[in-house]
């Protein structure tokens, strides 16, 4: 058997732009068909309408940011300031939070919204300011399931129903109880509620804590929880009724299919007599006692009342940043809607209404251009366009340093209209082509990679010196526009480190920088403008890249020629002189920059050594027969580094000298 609490379920909340309500019931306590009509369908199912019996209410409830909800459950007024109800109708069991501060008691025969979000028509409402729930009620068994609600001033107009002292016996198996209450007409739509409606039931069993009650057409169902079980012990008037029951659950469907069309169950009354009297007639609630039963500090007066407006003092656009800031978080929500003043309320509800009503089914542009053409005065009388001063640059910067949607807003408002306008064109073009999910280095790509123009028109570049110094560990400072330069990040190769031009972020080289092509691979180069941004020793090639117009790269200055950098060699006008070559004979100079001159080349020609020498080794030669030219000094026997001992200064020498100036390979690359 499968028993379901009677509690109609509240409408599921959502919110567009943050907060806007989506409704999973309509106000009356059933699904919701359209949200902007409300159907006058019959409560207990098989009741008739009911104008009288004023005791017998509903609970209501307000949903922050959405306005009146209609009703939830019914309930009793036991004593002026007392109803008594169900405790699943006031408990968070269910996973939907209760606060006292988002219920009323309604009084009348209807207590739907004649208008979407708006109040019933015609009845009172009397706000809730304190559940008190049985402290052995278990929802899971759904036992002891009887409460109170504590109102915050009396309801003077009408009379009350007593509790009821007697127990329910087997005698009384077969009187026909009068149930009062504003639940829904049909258990499986779950429609139809909110309409104060009676029929009469008859009590065939009971239990310890409970009795129960059968039926086939007629039967209470979701909604009528927390209403009463009625018997009259007195005279016909309204004061001769005791409350001997509590709607609680239905259990079966009688094959119908319908929960509401076989049997409920009733917590009795009579049980929890003692407990009931000892709240309703015991020492009263006051703040004085209990400041949780004001809204704020301020309201707790000397009596021990609350006056709660003086704690409604947030605008509309307040209300409206305060939800947002509160995503889902219940309890938050309701803070919010506590503190709005009633004006506040009342236009938030109607801005969120034709948000939802005129609006609901665009998104993105589309919804924006909704809003501004459907809802503008609306718009206007909750979010007033405030405009400071600031550039987009600025407000970006405080936004960024925000935790909730209040501080944003308040950035944004703190910019000129031009400011606020482009603040949106680039979180826009963010948000629909930078995805959350990418890395930090991923994003900035995509930031710069799609939205160039929105960012640079907030944000322009920061202007950093291309030569560098201006940008922050990690970054390198590099051209973002053809004429300004930005800060981004870099992998910091190091001078004359090998790089690739065509890599794109991370760069490659450091601030400072650029990577200077080469016929493969490139090398890291300082950046310059003019040669005086390089060393002595180096010049300024502009362009150093086809891609970077007026920008170029210090290289070393090689005046002779010889493949080798000036500040590398000890004499830059020569190409007879660098490290690569070898030393050449008898020419005084020191071609191989070691600090000597002429070293391991032997005698000069035609000294007195020479001829001894020659001599001798003519000799030797003559007798071995070989009469081929020996090669003296120099740093190897054979190729360009030697020289010739005979033909001292001859065009072939000089000749033999160019040639291998002009082949030897080049040992060190330009840097």
């Amino acid at each position: 058997m499968k028993f379901s609490p009677l509690r109609c379920p509240l409408p599921a909340l959502a919110f567009i732009l943050l907060f806007l309500p989506l409704l999973a019931c309509n106000a009356n306590n059933g699904p919701a068909s359209t949200p902007s009509t409300v159907t006058k369908q019959q409560p207990i199912i098989g009741g008739e309408a009911e104008d009288g019996h004023m005791p017998v209410g509903a609970l209501t409830s307000v949903y922050p940011g959405y306005g009146y909800g209609g009703s939830h459950c019914s309930g009793t007024l036991i004593a002026p300031q007392w109803v008594l109800t169900a405790a699943h109708c006031v408990s968070n069991d269910d996973g939907m939070p209760m606060f006292p501060e988002l219920v009323s008691f309604y009084v009348g025969p209807n207590a739907n919204p004649p208008k979407f979000g708006n109040l019933p028509a015609q009845g009172s409402l009397h706000q809730a300011d304190k559940f008190i729930v049985h402290p052995d009620y278990n929802a899971n068994y759904i036992s002891n399931d009887i409460a109170l609600v504590h109102l915050s001033s009396p309801v003077e107009e009408i009379d009350h129903y007593a509790p009821n002292p007697v127990p329910i016996t087997e005698g009384h198996y077969g009187t026909e109880a009068m149930y009062v209450g504003f639940g829904v007409t049909n258990g499986k739509s779950q429609a139809g509620g909110g309409v104060k409606r009676s029929a009469l039931i008859a009590i065939t069993g009971h239990e310890d804590s409970l009795y129960w009650s059968e039926y086939v057409d007629t039967g209470v169902c979701f909604g009528d929880s927390g209403g009463p079980g009625l018997l009259q012990t007195g005279g016909e008037e309204d004061n001769g009724w005791y409350v001997i029951g509590i709607n609680s659950f239905v259990g079966g469907d009688g094959g119908s299919g319908d929960p509401c069309k076989d049997h409920a169950f009733h917590t009795k009354v009579d049980v929890y007599y003692d407990w009931v009297l000892d709240h309703v007639a015991g020492p009263q609630p006051t703040c004085s006692d209990e400041p949780a039963l004001c809204w704020c500090d301020d309201a707790c007066g000397e009596d021990g009342t609350c006056d709660n407006t003086l704690c409604q003092t947030k605008t509309c656009k307040e209300l409206y940043w305060c939800l947002a800031d509160c995503g889902y978080n219940a309890k938050c929500r309701k803070d919010c809607h506590i503190s709005g003043s009633p004006e506040a309320k009342e236009n938030l509800t109607q801005l969120l209404i034709c948000y939802y009503q005129k609006c609901g089914w665009f998104d993105g542009e589309d919804w924006e251009y909704c809003v501004e053409t459907q809802c503008s005065d609306v718009v206007e009388s909750c979010l007033p366009e405030v405009f400071g001063e600031a550039d987009c640059a600025t407000i970006d910067e405080c936004v960024q340093g925000c935790d909730n949607y209040s501080c944003q807003m308040e950035c944004v408002e703190s910019g000129t209209l031009e400011a606020q306008d482009a603040l949106s064109d680039m979180y826009n073009c963010v948000e629909t082509n930078c995805s959350d999910d990418l890395t930090p280095l991923e994003y900035f790509g995509c930031l710069y990679e799609n939205c160039a123009g929105p960012v640079y028109t907030c944000l322009p570049p920061k202007g950093c010196a291309i030569t560098g110094g201006d940008c922050p560990i990690d970054f390198a400072c590099y051209p973002a526009t053809s004429e300004l330069f930005d800060c981004f990040p870099s992998e910091q190769f190091e001078m004359d480190e090998l790089c690739d031009p065509n890599e794109w972020l991370p760069l490659h080289c450091g601030d400072g920088s650029v990577c200077y092509p080469g016929e493969q691979l490139g090398s890291c180069r300082p950046y310059c403008l003019t040669d005086a941004d390089c060393d002595p020793d180096d010049y300024c090639l502009v362009p150093a890249r086809y891609d970077q117009p007026g920008l170029g790269a210090c290289l070393c200055r090689d005046e002779d020629g010889d493949g080798w950098c000036k500040a590398d060699e000890c004499d830059d006008e020569n190409p007879l002189v660098n490290a690569g070559i070898g030393e050449l004979c008898f020419d005084e100079i020191d071609n191989d920059c070691d600090g000597e001159v002429d070293e391991g080349c032997g005698p000069p020609p035609g000294s007195e050594e020479d001829i001894l020498e020659t001599g001798d080794i003519l000799a030797a030669d003559a007798e071995e027969g070989d009469a081929g030219p020996h090669f003296l000094g120099g740093k190897s026997s054979s190729g360009c580094n030697s020289a010739p001992a005979r033909t001292p200064g001859s065009a072939a020498i000089l000749f033999l000298f160019l040639l291998c100036a002009i082949v030897s390979p080049r040992l060190r690359r330009m840097r």
